[in-house]
Parts: structure tokens; sequence; C-alpha cells
């Protein structure tokens, strides 16, 4: 019986080791692994759910604004990164307190085109000391991480010469000063005062072209429609609108075509931002709308994406980006 009992014990054990033997250990990573793991998932370009940009635009409703702004936000989307926009509704100090409450949240990025560019750089300090990165798009803010701007001077420059070469095209035996042109203009921030007083060297730029008149109004659509009718009313001669920017420009599209007195084909409108429905109305070629201005590359949302993913997964970055400016006419749209 002993002999036995001892048999059946040393069976037991022979069976406990060989299970530990061929069981799989429940981690095979040693610690070095591990933290390697770890660091890996952390390095640059890693998509991370809880990256969060603020992004401070002017006016939501603005076409040019709201198209950027959802491109710039489905781009992030693959990484991740939720992008969060603040509608400042044309209020510089709505403006001031959206950027402050993004710090409040503890966004990785605030992306802000600003109202007011020397009335925000206090609260830019503010999120940059609390370790936010700051890309900034337009004027100058004073302080920023980066910045992404246009030469505005030039751009309205570029608008006014597009209207020239239409001039030279449409009228080419016109006297001096004698085709009428009519500008909307905006001269609500400094850079919209240096974009409007480019447009305003056509007469310099073009000598058959005189400006017959100039109306501010706000960079929309009904702004630019209303704007323009009252141009006409005051100047029934004029053959040219020059606007502050696209939507401005399809709102005197409206006007223009709703007036049988005028001719389209010897007239013209040129606005500048490269929107979409600018677009499509110069492709068209049925349009009086006929030129833009692009500023970046084709792709400005891929452009900003690109910069401020940088910002936010810790790469490199370049402090300043010049936009480059580009005509948009019949003779290069796509």
């Amino acid at each position: 019986m002993q002999k036995s009992r001892l048999l059946v014990t040393a069976l037991v054990v022979m069976a406990a080791l060989l299970v530990t033997a061929c069981a799989v250990p429940a981690s095979t990573s040693p610690a070095g692994d591990t933290a390697a793991a770890t660091e890996a998932s952390a390095q640059p370009g890693a998509p991370s759910g809880s990256l969060k940009v603020g992004y401070a635009v002017p006016d939501a409703s603005n076409p040019f604004l709201s198209n950027l702004t959802k491109n710039v936000a489905d781009y992030f989307k693959p990484d991740g990164v939720e992008v969060i926009v603040a509608d400042a509704q044309g209020d510089a100090t709505k403006q001031v307190n959206q950027i402050e409450n993004f710090t409040t949240m503890g966004v990785n990025a605030v992306i802000v085109m600003a109202i007011d560019p020397k009335g925000v750089t206090s609260v830019i300090e503010d999120a940059q000391k609390a370790g936010i990165k700051v890309m900034v798009a337009g004027g100058d803010t004073g302080s920023y991480d980066a910045i992404m701007h246009t030469d505005q001077q030039a751009m309205g420059a570029m608008i006014a010469q597009m209207a020239c070469n239409f001039i030279g095209k449409t009228f080419p035996a016109a006297a001096e000063g004698s085709i009428e042109v009519g500008v909307i203009e905006n001269r609500d921030t400094p850079e919209a005062t240096a974009r409007s007083t480019g447009m305003a060297t056509i007469s310099a730029l073009c000598p058959a072209a005189k400006i017959a008149g100039t109306v501010g109004a706000q960079p929309t659509i009904t702004a630019g429609a209303t704007a323009s009718e009252n141009l006409l009313t005051a100047h029934p001669n004029i053959k040219l609108i020059l606007a502050y920017n696209d939507a401005q420009g399809l709102g005197a599209t409206q006007t223009v075509s709703a007036m049988s007195s005028i001719d389209p084909a010897q007239f013209a409108i040129f606005g500048a931002d490269n929107t979409p429905d600018a677009l499509a109305a110069i492709k068209s070629g049925d349009s009086v709308f006929r030129g833009t201005v692009r500023f970046g590359s084709d792709n400005l949302a891929l452009d900003t994406y690109n910069l401020v993913k940088k910002m936010v997964m810790g790469e490199e970055f370049p402090r300043e980006t010049l936009d480059p400016l580009t005509p948009i006419t019949a003779e290069n749209v796509q």
C-alpha cells in the first residue's frame, strides 16, 4: 500500500512539471520591450483621439471660411483629431473670449484668423504659456508659433490686374479714363484695408480705367448684391466691378444678371479667395464673374492641415509660410 501511494505521488509531480513546461507565459515581452512600444505609440504622426484643435474664425457664414474649416476638419478626422470651430460673427471681443475658452479647454493647438490681430496678442500668449501651439492665419498678431499669411495689397492689385486684362481684350481702343469701374471694398481690418488699397490701383495699372464709385460692404453675397445695385444706380455706365472677395462678387453677379440693360459680353466682375462657387461661375463660360485670386496652393485646407498636424504631433514645422498668389480666370480654371 505504501508503495502504491508513493507511485501515485510521483506521477502527480511529473504531470505538474509537464504542464508547467508546456504552458504559454502570460507575457513574453521583457520590460524593456514594453517601454519601447509605449514610446513608439507616442511618436510624431501617431493618431490620437484625445487631440483637439480649436479654430477661431471671424465669421463662419462666409462661404470661403465655412468651406475651409469644414475641409480642415475632414482632413483631421482619420487621425482621430477633433476640430472645434468658434464663430466670432464679426465680433472681436467675442473672438478674444473664444480663444480664452480654448485655453481653458486645454486644446492641443489653436488656429487663429483674427478680426483684430493686435487685440488677440495677449490671449495667444496665455495659450502658449499653457503649452498650446498657436497657428495664425492672416494678420500678424505679434505672438504665434507659426503663421500663414498673404500679401493682401498684392492680392488686391492682382484683382485690379485681371480687370485691366479684360479691358485690354474687350475695349482695345478705349481712351484714357473712358472705362468706368465700380469698387466694392471692405476696410474692417488692416488686412482688408490693404487688399482694398490694392484694388484701387486699377487706374494706375490701366490708363483706360476710371474708378466711378467705391462702396464699402461686408464680405457677404447679400452685401455684394446691395452694394453693386447702389453702384449701378449711381453710375449706370460701369463696365467692371472689383469685389473685395468672391462672396461680394457673386452677389454683384446676381444683381448684374437681373439687369437687361447690361450686355454680359462687355461686363466683368472680379473677386478673390478661390471659392467653389466662384470657380463654378468662371467655368460656366456664361457668367459675368470672370476671375478670382487663389492664395496658397490649390488646396489651402490641406496646407493648413499639414502644418497644424506637425505642430500637434511634435514634428518640426516652419514658423512662417507666405502664401503664393495665383489669378484664376477662364484660361486656367480647373
